[in-house]
């Protein structure tokens, strides 16, 4: 038995990169790929996916989000999940403190400057 499967960008693909709206025509196809399994493949996190299940409910089967660092499926359970080594980001947030860099962080339900 073979499994169809599609994954899909949010930015961009089902959402417009100027109003940041679900895009109609996104809905539309959608709708219309019942019996294949849809996933969500994007950089964002976790917690910024609510407007996609608020707007499609358990449509998508899962999601890969954080670029593939924490994925899970539809139930909510955790398939991957993998962290910056606690090490390296002392480092790294060492080196942007002494060269004042601006950096942005990301975490599973929160994000910070």
């Amino acid at each position: 038995m073979m499994i169809k499967a599609i994954f899909f960008d949010i930015d961009g693909t089902l959402t417009d990169l100027k109003t940041h709206q679900i895009v109609p025509s996104a809905k539309i196809a959608l709708e219309k790929l019942k019996g294949i399994k849809l996933f969500i493949a994007t950089g964002r996190p976790p917690y910024d996916l609510k407007f996609l299940i608020d707007e499609f409910g358990d449509l998508f089967s899962g999601y890969i989000t954080f670029n593939g660092q924490y994925c899970y499926d539809s139930t909510g359970k955790i398939l991957h999940e993998e962290y910056l080594n606690r090490e390296d980001l002392i480092q790294f947030t060492n080196y942007i403190k002494d060269k004042d860099i601006a950096c942005g962080f990301m975490e599973i339900d929160y994000f910070y400057f």
